[in-house]
């Protein structure tokens, strides 16, 4: 049983639709990011800092010296100036529809907030691993700045009853439009009437739900709540965004192996059994990579031999027989691999490798049923195995803890 509840998040006002909200923070490099705020001071990317942002300014520390104080006194310096501008609306108790659409493509979640309690027993599914030291990270935010923007993509398998209710809270007029004008229209609905409300709970009751993008945002929120004794005694829900499984679009997470002290050249690949050269590139299969280094390509066969599902997905097998063999890479957050998210065109990853060397690796997509199935199975997959897009955006909402 999953127990679902309104929440009462503030929305950005139309006057600052178009200056605040900003893209999901793990859908832009560091450097993406650096740019994107200096261009905008009113990004919400203001607010959501990590250490690399920090250290990616002129003149600042290394890395390993920015300190999390420092990187949520930051933050609250920009989370106050967005917030004594007027830049959101009161909050009041209610839930959301929030519609993506890029091109042909249209995704529509159901914004509330899930109990943690779910979380802790199971009941919300989750297929990667973390970094504890990101989840500590993000729980700090939680804690000292007071407030979360970034709901917690979940889906959830579609049916009738669902789909019918969404279609009723469609009928009404939107409250917010963004994004008019770029490559992803945004639409937001508000649900207030209470009749409607209490059947989305009860319909939600039976639904076991599955983490597609937050899993550190989950997680930090439990830690937040095992810190906080206020909270352990009325713990903070997982502010979330439920979208039906059958509108999900997952792209592969493309890899860049730069390995440093071992330089590659295109031996290294074709001396490889299960690696057969080709003219160009073509955009990979289940079951089969497509390589490019020394400005040629590769398609790379992968063969089946482990026994859980996870450990025969492409990610998985990738790192089984190709990079641990061949760079003795066997963590997937190793230092040598940059992850690149699939909805980049393919000739951004071959100028880098182009022009800094390494090997560019283009996986398949899982497929929805696929990904669903290795949830429930409770087994992990290898970090970075899907993406999904469009992403939920940072800086539309604002729910205070």
């Amino acid at each position: 049983m999953v127990d679902i509840s309104t929440t009462c998040a503030a929305l950005i006002t139309p006057e600052w639709s178009d200056k605040v909200p900003s893209p999901a923070y793990d859908s832009l490099s560091p450097s993406q990011r650096r740019e994107t705020r200096l261009a905008n001071p009113w990004s919400f990317l203001n607010v959501t800092l990590s250490p690399e942002d920090v250290a990616s300014r002129p003149g600042s520390p290394h890395i390993s010296e920015v300190s999390n104080d420092q990187l949520i006194a930051l933050a609250q310096e920009s989370l106050d100036r967005i917030t004594t501008a007027g830049a959101f609306a009161d909050a009041e108790d209610c839930l959301f529809l929030y519609s993506l659409q890029r091109d042909d493509h249209c995704q529509t979640a159901l914004i509330t907030e899930v109990a943690t309690s779910n979380y802790e027993t199971g009941q919300i599914k989750i297929h990667e691993q973390i970094k504890q030291s990101r989840a500590d990270l993000l729980a700090e935010h939680i804690s000292k700045l007071g407030v979360i923007s970034s709901p917690i993509a979940m889906t959830y398998r579609n049916n009738k009853e669902i789909s019918a209710l969404i279609t009723q809270a469609r009928t009404t007029e939107p409250v917010l439009k963004l994004g008019v004008k770029t490559a992803v229209k945004q639409t937001l609905w508000k649900i207030t009437d209470p009749t409607l409300i209490n059947r989305f709970i009860q319909a939600f009751k039976a639904e076991p739900l599955y983490i597609i993008d937050g899993h550190h945002r989950a997680a930090a929120t439990q830690t937040a709540n095992n810190r906080n004794d206020l909270h352990q005694s009325n713990p903070l829900p997982l502010f979330s965004a439920l979208f039906p499984h059958d509108e999900l679009k997952l792209l592969g997470f493309n890899r860049w192996i730069n390995p440093e002290d071992q330089p590659l050249n295109i031996d290294s690949i074709s001396k490889l059994p299960a690696a057969v050269i080709v003219p160009e590139y073509a955009p990979p299969t289940q079951g089969q990579l497509t390589i490019y280094i020394d400005k040629k390509w590769f398609q790379f066969s992968l063969h089946s031999s482990a026994s859980s599902q996870a450990d025969n997905t492409d990610a998985a097998l990738l790192q089984a027989q190709l990079l641990a063999p061949l760079f003795g890479i066997t963590q997937g957050n190793d230092h040598r691999i940059t992850n690149i998210p699939g909805n980049q065109q393919p000739k951004i990853l071959c100028d880098t490798v182009d022009k800094y060397g390494g090997i560019a690796i283009f996986i398949a997509p899982m497929s929805i049923e696929d990904f669903l199935s290795v949830a429930n199975s409770n087994d992990l997959l290898p970090p970075k195995s899907t993406y999904f897009t469009p992403k939920v955006q940072s800086g539309i909402f604002l729910r205070s803890t």
